[in-house]
C-alpha cells in the first residue's frame, strides 16, 4: 500500500483550480473569448434557447450523479472508519477511500452531495481542505456556469 501525503494532495487541488482561474482570466483577456455581461441576466429558464436549456439539463444530471456518488462515497467511507476505530475486537482493518477520490468527486461536480455528506454523518469536517474544498469546488462551479453563459456557450 502506496502512503500519500495528504497535504500533496490538498496542494494538487489547489493548484488545478488556480490554474481553471488562470486559463479562464487568460481567455478572456488575450484570447478568442469575449464576455458579455449583458448575458449573464436572465431572469427564467425559459429565455434561454434550446441548446443552451439542453446543455444546462446535462450538467444537472452530471451534478446529481457525482453529488449522489460523493454523498455514498463519504457515507461509506464513515461507516468504515468508525469500523476501524473498533480495532480490539476485529481481526482486520476495511480499506478506506482515498482522499483523493473523494475530492476528485466533488471537483467533478459532487460538491452539494459531498457536503450534505460531510454535514449529516461529520465526516472529514476537521480536515480544512475538505471543509474549504467543497467551498471552492461549488464556486469555481459556479463561476464556469457564469464564464460559459458570458461566453456565449449557453
Amino acid at each position: 500500500m502506496v502512503k500519500v501525503n495528504k497535504q500533496n494532495v490538498a496542494g494538487w487541488f489547489l493548484g488545478l483550480i488556480v490554474l481553471v482561474a488562470a486559463v479562464l482570466a487568460l481567455m478572456a483577456l488575450y484570447g478568442p473569448v469575449h464576455l458579455e455581461a449583458s448575458r449573464l441576466s436572465f431572469t427564467s429558464l425559459s429565455q434561454l434557447d434550446a441548446r443552451s436549456r439542453q446543455i444546462l439539463l446535462y450538467i444537472g444530471y452530471d451534478a446529481s450523479a457525482f453529488s449522489t456518488l460523493a454523498f455514498v462515497h463519504y457515507a461509506i467511507d464513515k461507516g468504515i472508519a468508525v469500523r476501524n476505530g473498533k480495532r480490539s475486537r476485529l481481526k482486520r482493518e476495511w480499506r478506506r477511500t482515498p482522499e483523493a477520490v473523494l475530492l476528485t468527486e466533488s471537483l467533478l461536480g459532487g460538491a452539494v452531495g459531498a457536503s450534505l455528506s460531510m454535514l449529516i454523518f461529520h465526516h472529514k469536517v476537521h480536515t480544512w481542505y475538505f471543509v474549504w474544498g467543497q467551498v471552492a469546488f461549488s464556486l469555481l462551479h459556479v463561476a464556469l456556469l457564469a464564464y460559459a453563459r458570458a461566453a456565449g456557450w449557453l
